[in-house]
């Protein structure tokens, strides 16, 4: 569900919403420019998968050196972190996303009749923003070396499919860079069925 950050800014959970908040929530200008800051849905719901299931809700900077106990899945009523990222689509399935916790509800949610000039897609942040900085007077270089606080180590060295693994292995092993090792072709149709409004009106491919 999108959110307001500024009269010129949108953003969601897991899209970049702490970053726009930290940099965009000042910009007033004299003009009706509106741009809003979206995600590849499926890469989405394994930013939810990696920060609130594998490390329990902790923050990049704050992780344990040990998980111990598995817990309730913070924020949605799931039994508990233990679970693969394919089971958590299939939990996933079972529960209404119009009416999930802000983390999982769909980005179009609050903006669908709003026409925005820019949709500035996470994964192509530093090209799109360029149209955003150009417009209200913001400076381009700044914006795109700024830190990224909540980003989590990832390790490239993992090329096998992980859509299985419980969540354990991945404290012991790390995080693939490549987001698409968590899908299989089931898990992706799942996704893909709950958030397909986000893949048309932001423009991302089901693949």
């Amino acid at each position: 569900m999108a959110e307001k950050i500024s009269k010129h800014c949108w953003a969601t959970p897991k899209c970049g919403i702490s970053f726009a908040k930290q940099n965009f929530k000042e910009v007033n200008r004299n003009m009706n420019y509106r741009f809003i800051i979206v995600r590849n849905p499926y890469s989405r719901l394994v930013s939810f998968y990696v920060n609130k299931i594998i490390f329990q809700a902790d923050p990049p900077w704050n992780l344990k050196s040990e998980y111990v106990n598995e817990i309730k899945i913070p924020l949605i009523d799931i039994s508990d972190t233990s679970i693969s990222f394919s089971q958590f689509i299939l939990e996933l399935e079972n529960l209404n996303v119009l009416k999930i916790e802000r983390h999982l509800k769909p980005q179009w949610m609050e903006v669908e009749n709003i026409q925005f000039n820019k949709i500035v897609k996470l994964e192509n942040f530093n090209f799109d923003i360029r149209d955003v900085a150009q417009n209200l007077g913001l400076d381009y270089e700044y914006i795109i070396n700024l830190p990224k606080t909540n980003e989590f180590k990832k390790n490239s060295d993992i090329k096998e499919l992980v859509c299985d693994k419980k969540s354990s292995w991945f404290r012991k092993h790390g995080i693939p860079k490549d987001w698409r090792l968590f899908y299989s072709s089931e898990n992706m149709k799942i996704a893909f069925k709950l958030y397909e409004k986000d893949f048309i009106i932001f423009g991302y491919d089901y693949n």
